[in-house]
């Protein structure tokens, strides 16, 4: 591992799981540009294509910042893998997930350290506001108002509800909570899992909004959320298992109220069928046969219920998938 800047010590690691080059200079120009330099950057090059290092040493006047390349790529095997071991190169108290096409404003260091002093340090998991930016910094989402406190059960249940955005740029967490908790909770591709990771690590503490700084998270064709269809299997078995996940973790806590629980499964069951529709991922009939015994399990109903419920939705994106598909050959027919 090698150090490019050393300074004073800090209690804040930006941690960078880096893949991708192209925006990764401005990712590292925002850092640059923080009204409150107390933090080391830690980039862990994931066996990249491109030449990440030479992009790092613009900035080692800038800001502490720590370079490591891996011999490996784990990034297309389990993110969530990725993420962990690139987190265990730093051994700062906090921690800050960040990515390398993402983008920070000056304040967020500054407000991080404020809200730290203010809260006492007495909260796993703090978190900014966001926006999302496509591939030309254009905002195209300007973010939710999030509650500044807010339990874990009630954040599963925004999340699920589609009321709020969260990316994993957006939370800054403790390194006692993760190490407590082993790493990130992996599923396929990523999907769900800093949402699952982000829930497990508050150990029933609440999840704390810091008042000021917003993260703009980039929406383009270059990273998995940009090409959904891609990954429609691997997604749609990840809903599968952070939903069962999601059950066996709430119902083993005493404070959840019974109402809640309920609430989070019923919003489950919407979640699950906006992001199929969204992927448009056809469902295949073993798949259907198999899913719905799983779901008739996790929400205890029928399993002609579950079903029939996947049944509508196959339906609905064949008709999406031929929709697209004559739109594409129109378009093509007019060129």
């Amino acid at each position: 591992m090698k150090t490019l800047n050393s300074k004073q010590h800090s209690d804040l690691a930006i941690v960078i799981p880096a893949y991708k080059g192209k925006y990764f200079q401005e990712t590292l120009y925002s850092l640059s540009r923080q009204t409150c330099k107390q933090f080391t950057v830690y980039v862990g090059d994931d066996f990249s294509p491109d030449n990440l290092r030479a992009i790092c040493d613009q900035f080692k006047n800038e800001f502490r910042i720590v370079f490591y390349r891996f011999q490996e790529n784990y990034g297309r095997q389990s993110l969530a893998k990725h993420w962990t071991r690139c987190v265990k190169l730093s051994n700062e108290p906090w921690i800050w997930l960040f990515s390398d096409d993402d983008i920070a404003d000056p304040i967020c260091v500054e407000e991080f350290y404020k809200t730290l002093k203010v809260s006492n340090g007495d909260v796993n998991v703090y978190r900014f506001n966001n926006r999302i930016i496509n591939g030309n910094d254009e905002i195209i989402h300007d973010g939710n108002s999030i509650p500044q406190i807010e339990s874990a059960i009630d954040y599963a249940i925004a999340r699920m509800n589609s009321s709020r955005k969260s990316f994993v740029t957006d939370h800054i967490f403790s390194r006692e909570a993760f190490n407590k908790n082993g790493g990130f909770i992996e599923f396929p591709t990523g999907f769900a899992s800093d949402d699952a990771s982000w829930i497990a690590m508050s150990h029933g503490k609440e999840i704390y909004t810091l008042s000021g700084g917003v993260v703009s998270w980039r929406l383009s064709s270059d990273n998995i959320s940009g090409v959904e269809n891609k990954y429609g299997k691997e997604k749609l078995e990840a809903m599968i298992k952070y939903i069962a996940w999601s059950k066996q973790y709430f119902s083993e806590i005493d404070k959840v109220p019974a109402a809640k629980y309920q609430q989070l499964m019923q919003s489950s069951k919407m979640w699950l069928t906006k992001n199929i529709l969204h992927l448009r991922y056809y469902i295949s009939s073993g798949e259907l046969v198999k899913i719905s015994g799983e779901l008739s399990v996790i929400w205890q109903e029928k399993y002609y219920i579950s079903i029939a419920r996947l049944i509508i939705i196959k339906f609905i994106v064949c008709i999406l998938n031929i929709s697209q598909f004559n739109k594409n050959k129109m378009v093509l027919s007019l060129q």
